[in-house]
């Protein structure tokens, strides 16, 4: 992962499965801790989303219009226990 910790993400757009990962769900595990999925804009531009449960508990669903904020990485390595079933 490459953390910049001057790059803070805070961006809304529409949640979307992450076709581009053939992925069907946005939740990766049964207890809701570990999502990934796309977000769009209008014009259908798209950012991937990593979300890893903080306490927060958020249960996102597709066609959502949400605003997100987090880090922001150039990279990602899905190396956290939770994704190896990508």
């Amino acid at each position: 992962m490459d953390f910049d910790p001057n790059k803070q993400l805070i961006i809304g757009g529409k949640v979307i499965y992450a076709e581009d990962l053939n992925l069907d769900r946005l939740f990766i595990n049964d207890k809701k801790t570990h999502a990934v999925f796309n977000l769009t804009d209008s014009s259908g531009q798209y950012v991937k989303i990593v979300y890893h449960d903080i306490g927060t508990k958020v249960d996102f669903q597709v066609g959502d219009n949400v605003i997100i904020t987090g880090d922001y990485y150039d990279l990602y390595n899905f190396d956290d226990e939770s994704f190896k079933q990508l």
